[in-house]
């Protein structure tokens, strides 16, 4: 388990009291920590924005209470260095060493967020170009139109913020307006009356290019607006068309996306379209300008859109009308495949097809404006995709169409469907580490038991035999002593041999043994222990058997383990049978008994360390359950296999083979 989720590509963290107890190093790597700087050290609040803490913190509650069992949700994070992320959990509850817990997987989902955050950024600002150019085609006074303009760029969401300032040849002010900023640009009016630019305009007006402006308090120290787009990134550009300058345009955006090269371009592009109209208000050729604006802002977004690495589409009357190529690459086809041809249905899963045609529905008769929503899509290949797509109703040719942006999402979605396998995994892991913790449980209570009785009997025997004056009485106490000795003896050597099992220590003395002699001596040792319990051991082995080669103590350990629980699950009056046969290259040792039998589905676990049938059977029998499993690797050891065959109430027999000397 811990190599899985060492290597895990996903983070995976244990929380208990408020601190991390376990992280993978993916998820030290997520936040930029070392793994030991995070365990026993620090704790999810001090790893969550704190706008997003009382979201986390109510849903650990709920788990830890109980109210609920399994939980997945989002927040943003903040990485060692300061950086915001974005992550996504799957949080469950649990019961770590004896208190409540959460476990969970983790990953950092900024890269998805941001692209989804651009995609509507970018989606935003092309519905507020288009808003642009129809305000444009229509408006004919100079300041209502700039106005209008200033409107939609913020109203569509495309940009926080928007300012224009038109100046003569002088550099005089000639008029302004804005959008989102309110009172907070009463100052910048007053600065500009007197001729005084602040750092982006100035920048603006002295070059063609893009002015951006990342860092405002840095470098925009003096402007009256620093306080209100401190946090927000800035582009500026002049209004230039045809070589004459009418004044410039500010926006404030989201300060990751101000270096974007295609939000510069868009920006560009909307900077020129206004440019354009002023120029031809000036010229005050209304006809000519509205066809030209409309001509020329509909071939940049023609431009623009075949550029995109998003689908882009505009379709009426059930049928495609524009495709840019990467749409139609997504879908498999060429662009005049599509255009004119194809409609929305004709390329749209049959199961999802409802709920397409209704979104459509919905923006084509005003229910709604706007919608965003996924849906499998089907290429020309007939192979099946998963599609996101955002899109709005406009006015193309003055009659209700839909335009919008669609991206393939198919990658994203087979690594959601990785991630919830990754998690029942470890649902799973979890599931038999919990089974591990109850079998060392078992382990320390059964093992406690078996050390603590045989010490209880000795310290009993011998102070009666201490205190006895007949002989034969005190030899009988000793003999308890001796006894309870014997048994305690057992138990730590079965400690000793699976702590050398796990280690991975083997280490036999192989030597020439007669096997047949062996089996009299240990089973001899038992005819005391077998009187006692009314058994009758039966030894039928050929002395003529063969020599085989084995480490003798080891064989006597096997033989005493399999006699002692041939004994031990017994009933009164019943018998345990030995035999030993050569068989092919090896010697065969079968030890039966008609005893309490083992049942069939646990007969192939029975050889697990630890393991016992009958948690029962552990008080009424004793054992700490690792006889079976050492007997097993001792056998393997040399070469050899151990087998059983058993049924209830009727009894069991124990096999196991060694090889022949000059054979194996």
């Amino acid at each position: 388990m811990r190599e899985l989720t060492e290597k895990a590509s996903v983070g995976i963290y244990l929380v208990q009291d408020g601190v991390f107890k376990y992280v993978n190093p993916k998820l030290a790597e997520i936040f930029g920590y070392t793994v030991e700087e995070l365990i026993d050290k620090k704790g999810p609040k001090e790893l969550v924005l704190p706008e997003d803490w009382p979201c986390v913190e109510e849903n650990i509650r709920k788990q830890i209470s109980g109210e609920v069992e399994t939980i997945r949700y989002n927040f943003r994070g903040i990485r060692k260095d300061g950086e915001i992320i974005h992550v996504e959990v799957y949080d469950t509850a649990i019961i770590y060493r004896g208190r409540p817990s959460i476990v969970g997987i983790l990953i950092d989902i900024t890269a998805q967020v941001r692209a989804e955050e651009r995609l509507k950024h970018i989606n935003a600002v092309l519905y507020g170009i288009r808003e642009v150019n129809q305000l444009i085609t229509r408006e004919r006074d100079r300041n209502r139109l700039l106005k209008g303009i200033c409107d939609a760029l913020v109203e569509t969401r495309g940009y926080y913020h928007v300012w224009i300032a038109l100046m003569d040849e002088s550099g005089k002010l000639v008029t302004n307006v804005e959008a989102g900023l309110g009172k907070a640009f009463q100052p910048l009016i007053k600065q500009l009356e007197h001729g005084v630019l602040p750092v982006c305009g100035g920048l603006a007006l002295s070059q063609a290019e893009v002015v951006v402006i990342q860092d405002q308090r840095t470098r925009c120290g003096n402007c009256p607006l620093v306080e209100k787009c401190c946090d927000k990134g800035t582009m500026a550009i002049r209004l230039e068309h045809e070589g004459k300058v009418y004044g410039l345009m500010s926006v404030s955006i989201p300060t990751r996306m101000v270096m974007d090269e295609e939000e510069q371009v868009l920006f560009e592009a909307v900077s020129k379209d206004i440019a354009l109209a002023l120029h031809d208000i000036e010229l005050d050729e209304e006809r000519r300008r509205a066809e030209n604006a409309l001509r020329e802002s509909e071939e940049r977004f023609r431009t623009l859109a075949e550029k995109a690495l998003v689908g882009v589409y505009i379709f009426q009357d059930n049928r495609f009308r524009y495709v840019n190529p990467a749409l139609a690459k997504i879908f498999g086809y060429r662009p005049e495949e599509i255009v004119d041809k194809l409609g929305p249905v004709d390329l749209t899963h049959p199961d999802d097809r409802h709920m397409v045609i209704e979104n459509i529905r919905r923006r084509l008769t005003g229910e709604i404006e706007a919608a965003h929503y996924t849906f499998r899509g089907i290429r020309k290949d007939g192979s099946i995709i998963y599609c996101e797509a955002i899109g709005r109703r406009i006015e193309y040719h003055g009659r209700p169409a839909i335009m919008g942006t669609l991206m393939d999402i198919t990658d994203r979605k087979r690594a959601e469907r990785e991630l919830r396998d990754a998690y029942r995994r470890l649902q799973r892991a979890y599931e038999e580490l919990k089974a591990l913790d109850k079998m060392k449980r078992n382990l320390i209570a059964n093992v406690s038991h078996e050390l603590r009785t045989p010490l209880t009997i000795i310290k009993s025997a011998v102070e009666l035999a201490i205190e006895e004056t007949d002989p034969d009485r005190r030899n009988k106490f000793l003999g308890m002593a001796i006894d309870a000795i014997a048994r305690q003896t057992l138990v730590i050597d079965n400690l000793i041999e699976a702590a050398r099992m796990e280690r991975g220590q083997r280490e036999f003395n192989i030597t020439d043994v007669n096997i047949a002699d062996v089996i009299k001596q240990v089973s001899d040792e038992f005819k005391s222990m077998a009187i006692k319990s009314e058994i009758k051991i039966e030894v039928n082995v050929n002395k003529n058997l063969p020599i085989v080669r084995a480490d003798q103590d080891k064989l006597r350990y096997v033989l005493r383990n399999l006699i002692s629980n041939a004994i031990k699950f017994n009933k009164p009056g019943g018998s345990v049978r030995i035999t030993a046969e050569k068989r092919k290259d090896m010697v065969e040792v079968c030890v039966s008994d008609t005893g309490i039998g083992i049942p069939k589905e646990e007969q192939a676990r029975i050889f697990e360390p630890f393991y016992q049938v009958d948690s029962s059977l552990t008080k009424q029998y004793s054992g700490a359950g690792l006889g079976l499993a050492i007997v097993k690797e001792i056998v393997e050891g040399h070469g050899g296999k151990v087998t059983v065959e058993s049924e209830i109430d009727k009894g069991s027999t124990f096999c196991f083979t060694l090889p022949i000397k000059g054979k194996g």
